[in-house]
């Protein structure tokens, strides 16, 4: 996936979900069809694409063991953004990353832990979500320096596993407020 300048708000952004403001019906893209396909293949979860009332947009429900988004992607913007709401289940996210050694690194967030737990390449943190939407900024350059004593170079997939509703997923280059951000992905 490139990553966009945007010229009418000035600011540097890669999208994940929607991937672009012309994407107005999340049913038809890629990691949603792949997402749906996977969990009928596995009679292990569902992935809905739904209409939220409290955002008044198109949301991606994953519900059950194996429901979950993955988006490859190649951006090297160091803060990752994710909307999604708490819907009283485990929930939790996966992003990997390559640093400037060359290697591949994980950090994996979910809310059904409560240590951190760091080994040479992967990072489990637990992840504290309150009921309904939450706004996660992760910053990916102090994540791979403070996990792994290394620098983050990019970032090469991220995963959303269930349960719980996803509005937004993007990268950003730095953190923008709710106005500097290209309407589609405004939460005002």
């Amino acid at each position: 996936m490139d990553e966009n300048m945007n010229n009418n708000t000035n600011v540097d952004i890669t999208g994940l979900l929607p991937p672009h403001e012309q994407m107005l019906d999340l049913a038809t893209y890629g990691p949603v069809l792949i997402a749906k396909e996977e969990c009928e293949r596995n009679y292990a979860g569902e992935v809905v694409v739904l209409d939220d009332k409290e955002v008044d947009a198109q949301v991606v429900e994953l519900l059950g063991p194996s429901a979950q988004l993955i988006f490859p992607c190649e951006s090297r913007l160091p803060y990752l953004v994710i909307q999604l709401k708490h819907i009283g289940k485990y929930c939790g996210l996966s992003v990997e990353i390559v640093d400037n050694k060359r290697q591949k690194r994980r950090f994996h967030m979910s809310n059904n832990q409560s240590k951190i737990h760091v080994t040479s390449h992967d990072a489990s943190v637990p992840l504290q979500l309150t009921d309904n939407w939450n706004y996660l900024n992760l910053d990916l350059v102090n994540l791979t320096k403070n996990a792994f004593g290394t620098r983050y170079n990019r970032t090469i997939c991220v995963q959303v596993f269930s349960s719980c509703r996803v509005w937004r997923a993007f990268f950003q280059a730095k953190k923008y407020s709710d106005v500097e951000l290209p309407q589609h992905l405004r939460t005002l």
